[in-house]
């Protein structure tokens, strides 16, 4: 049996006055320990002011001076804004894939930006230092362009962005992925569509990615799903995807009852038998048991660990959430590969709230890894409470949860 444990937590980066910075690691070769950090540096939400880039080449025992590349620039367009995601190692071509979202906003606020992100994606054959290629994320056939980059999405009126730090691609087969993006959705007008009465309305869609012999890669949207206003406030936002037994599909997403705290706050799921084609109908996730609990609207994110367990780290909350909060406690537990529910009795504690800390703590944004020293699971994450006196200052912490059986 599959036991979870805590090991440590300790600062991975230490914040600058009034500033959030969001860490994530990750290696960039198919074997060895290379790892390269992107660090996101924010003084408001969903709002990246600098990014800095470090590599180490002993899986984090060291690691190099800190490139710093400024956000925010204003040009006569708007804001120039850039959120990079961590990067993505094919386990059979040993490419790197690192995708970013950049958008020129004019009035620079994130539901603006929602209009404006476009999806971009690198591709290296030498861990990051160079790249073959750098090109828009836009589907392959005729009628598409950077303005129309996918069937549902135009440039000004609705953007395209990977959400959230967590939403990683999945490798189908030698020659495949997928990877989860969301994205502001069009009525029949050709506006922001906004059934719900909340933050924004948005929809999840997964794309699949297949390598080109030039190393290059062809874009295809396999499916979109926003759910309805009888069980979400704001759409679906933030997937996240796992393998099941059988080369079934699972996909797990963010839903929000901001605008109607009388719904019940879960994680929503569907399950794909075609390799992400099609999806069955959507349902709130459970533990095993088919009990259910309570989840707030934050991100989650499914690893696949080498010992064959597949694990989810998400926030479970005591009682129904308001919208977003509270995003404690962060916990980790083990997916049961046949029926794609939580197995309740692997859960383990990261992180939560302490009474020395202020209400509005939460521990959301993170990502997660596996060490290929030791096996363990790396978890990067800032212990944020934007609502007490110190704001948007909370320095990134690095979690290490053993993995035994």
């Amino acid at each position: 049996m599959t036991t979870l444990q805590l090991l440590n937590r300790e600062i991975f980066l230490t914040a600058p006055p009034a500033t959030c910075v969001w860490g994530a690691s990750y290696y960039t070769r198919r074997d060895g320990l290379e790892l390269l950090a992107d660090s996101l540096h924010l003084r408001r939400s969903d709002t990246v002011e600098c990014i800095t880039e470090q590599h180490s080449p002993d899986n984090g025992r060291s690691w190099s001076e800190a490139n710093v590349f400024p956000m925010g620039q204003k040009t006569a367009q708007g804001t120039v804004r850039r959120f990079p995601f961590p990067g993505y190692v094919c386990p059979h071509t040993g490419r790197l894939v690192r995708f970013r979202s950049d958008a020129v906003v004019p009035k620079d606020s994130p539901m603006d930006a929602a209009r404006f992100w476009r999806t971009y994606y690198t591709v290296s054959e030498d861990g990051g230092r160079t790249n073959v290629s750098d090109e828009i994320l836009q589907q392959k056939g005729e009628g598409f362009s950077p303005e129309h980059p996918l069937p549902n999405v135009w440039h000004g009126k609705n953007g395209i962005t990977q959400g959230a730090l967590s939403c990683a691609p999945m490798t189908l087969d030698k020659s495949t992925f997928l990877l989860p993006l969301e994205g502001t959705v069009l009525d029949d007008d050709g506006n922001l569509y906004s059934p719900g009465g909340g933050y924004g309305w948005f929809a999840t869609t997964i794309v699949q990615g297949t390598w080109r012999a030039d190393g290059g890669i062809d874009w295809k949207q396999l499916a979109t799903m926003q759910g309805n206003p009888t069980f979400t406030t704001r759409g679906l936002m933030e997937g996240t995807l796992g393998l099941l037994d059988g080369g079934r599909i699972l996909l797990v997403l963010r839903a929000s009852n901001d605008a109607n705290h009388n719904l019940p706050g879960h994680k929503w799921y569907c399950i794909s038998e075609d390799g992400g084609h099609t999806w069955n109908d959507l349902q709130p996730w459970t533990f095993r048991d088919k009990s259910t609990f309570h989840s707030p609207s934050s991100c989650s994110q499914f690893v696949a660990h080498s010992s064959g367990a597949l694990l989810w780290m998400g926030n479970i909350c005591p009682t129904n959430p308001k919208g977003n909060l509270p995003r404690y406690p962060l916990v980790v537990g083990i997916v049961d590969k046949q029926s794609g529910l939580l197995d309740q009795n692997s859960l383990c504690l990261i992180d939560t709230k302490t009474d020395a800390d202020h209400e509005s703590m939460q521990f959301s944004n993170f990502y997660a890894r596996e060490d290929r020293e030791n096996g363990n699971l790396i978890i990067h994450c800032s212990r944020l409470a934007h609502g007490s006196p110190q704001g948007w200052q909370a320095d990134a912490m690095i979690y290490r949860v053993g993995i035994n059986g």
